[in-house]
């Protein structure tokens, strides 16, 4: 696949099997590192700035993350991309900057259901720094979804930048209830050949899902707050992106707040998991 220069970056705001996956992709340009955080922590080079990987400047992250030279040197176009899973939720600022560097982009959203979410976000807390959540899990959860702000209106600000055939969305339940179709979508959607690489996605991240014993008072609070964001959310899919189903979302978190709710006993006391 041979592309005219300058070749085209992803931000692709993902999980890390995802990230593992294209890796081996004969297509991708591998990057530097996952997460490299350049736009989000320096603001497209503001003064000293200094993130994982040493990218000080906009020169730094095109040639030494984003392998700029590499991929000249090979007269290939290769896809490369950047994992940085802050940039999703930074859209009302960072979407119009990226707009104006880079107007090819290509952007690509996994969303989760956002109790489950934050849960899983606690336990990687937990397992790097020991800063997972204590007693109160209602408080320390809601505190969680609300740092990370709304789904809906940070997702209207990347389709008001950029055209909606250069946003693609993925349910992250979908993901594992599909993977093998999830994927090759989402390389379709890269312009990359869609049956490579030949591997299957694997569980990177292998924390527990299950065992949150919580009230059934206050799951269902913090169920409400999430469902209200879902469904903003869902109104902008569905005006914007092409093959997104909503119902078939809802129905998929749904089902994960039933089972949850299923597992409450005699004293209201459920034990909630991130995901089915």
């Amino acid at each position: 696949m041979v592309r005219l220069s300058p070749p085209p970056a992803y931000a692709c705001v993902a999980t890390t099997s995802i990230y593992r996956h294209l890796r081996h992709h004969p297509e991708i340009q591998i990057p530097f590192d996952k997460e490299p955080h350049y736009f989000s922590s320096c603001k497209f080079g503001a003064p000293a700035c200094k993130v994982k990987g040493g990218y000080s400047n906009a020169s730094d992250y095109l040639v030494s993350f984003l392998g700029l030279e590499a991929a000249a040197a090979s007269r290939v176009g290769y896809a490369a991309f950047d994992g940085s899973v802050d940039y999703a939720q930074k859209g009302s600022w960072l979407a119009p900057i990226l707009a104006k560097l880079f107007p090819y982009l290509r952007v690509v959203f996994v969303f989760r259901e956002k109790v489950g979410r934050s849960m899983s976000y606690k336990n990687m807390l937990a397992e790097k720094s020991g800063k997972g959540c204590g007693d109160d899990l209602f408080k320390c959860l809601n505190a969680s979804m609300n740092s990370w702000g709304s789904y809906s209106e940070s997702t209207q600000a990347w389709y008001d930048h950029f055209p909606a055939a250069q946003i693609h969305a993925i349910q992250f339940e979908e993901l594992v209830e599909d993977p093998d179709g999830v994927l090759r979508r989402l390389k379709s959607f890269l312009g990359i050949d869609p049956e490579l690489p030949p591997r299957e996605l694997t569980n990177t991240n292998r924390r527990a899902s299950s065992g949150w014993a919580m009230s059934r008072a206050d799951y269902a609070g913090l169920v409400e707050t999430a469902r209200a964001d879902q469904e903003r959310l869902l109104r902008v899919l569905e005006e914007h992106a092409s093959g997104v189903d909503g119902a078939a979302w809802r129905r998929r978190w749904d089902a994960l707040v039933d089972r949850n709710l299923a597992t409450c006993n005699q004293d209201a006391i459920c034990d909630v998991a991130s995901m089915l």
